[in-house]
């Protein structure tokens, strides 16, 4: 993990943005302590992270039924 200061930070935006992109960290400190880190964002399918998968069973016509009704009573 690279350390910067926040200045180097200001200094070297651009090029800390890029590093951390590769997928490297960065530990950002201010008047000698650490104060923040940035960290790659990690992409991922929260499909895939789900245990139960949702199935329609019945028509999508039916799913929207009730809203006809809706919209109807209120005028719109």
């Amino acid at each position: 993990m690279e350390t910067v200061t926040a200045s180097q930070l200001r200094k070297d935006l651009f090029r800390t943005l890029d590093h951390v992109a590769k997928g490297n960290e960065v530990q950002v400190n201010w008047r000698g302590h650490e104060v923040a880190r940035i960290i790659p964002v990690r992409h991922s399918d929260w499909r895939k992270k789900m245990s139960v998968q949702p199935k329609i069973k019945g028509a999508p016509e039916q799913a929207f039924a009730p809203m006809d009704e809706l919209w109807a009573e209120t005028g719109k």
